[in-house]
């Protein structure tokens, strides 16, 4: 049986060429990021996690400023938590929102491009594509 949480990350890779990507609801009124699915090399670590959104980095702030997060270079970036960025060797990140209603209510990530190259306002509107296409199956999917 096909998870279509994991097609939905599954896609944000085709999307964007990344190599790891995460999708992220928000809970409780977005106080809180669930990591429901994921791909690449750190999938089995991310998938699952639940934590507040407050301090979460690049998730937290996608939802809690409702627009997409472009970070060519995550170390020194304060938009994303630097222990993640060096810890799991993220150099790299875009964050998009997923809205419903005009509020966003999940976040698609795309880490490290599969290239080694950096994402680039191109990959970033290219999520921000799929974000759109995918919110309404989404939203269905939302605890």
């Amino acid at each position: 049986m096909n998870d279509p949480l994991q097609e939905i990350a599954d896609g944000v890779l085709v999307a964007t060429g990344a190599e790891q990507s995460a999708v992220v609801f928000g809970e409780d009124g977005n106080t809180v990021v669930h990591f429901v699915a994921a791909s690449g090399p750190l999938a089995e670590a991310v998938r699952g996690a639940r934590g507040p959104a407050a301090g979460s980095g690049l998730c937290g702030n996608v939802l809690d400023g409702g627009c997409s997060i472009l970070s060519k270079e995550t170390v020194g970036d304060p938009r994303v938590r630097q222990d993640h960025a060096t810890d799991l060797g993220i150099e790299t990140a875009i964050g998009a929102p997923v809205f419903r209603e005009g509020r966003p209510f999940a976040v698609l990530m795309a880490l490290n491009r599969s290239d080694g190259r950096r994402f680039d306002e191109d990959d970033e509107a290219a999520l921000n594509r799929y974000a759109a296409e995918v919110a309404e199956r989404l939203w269905q999917l939302a605890p």
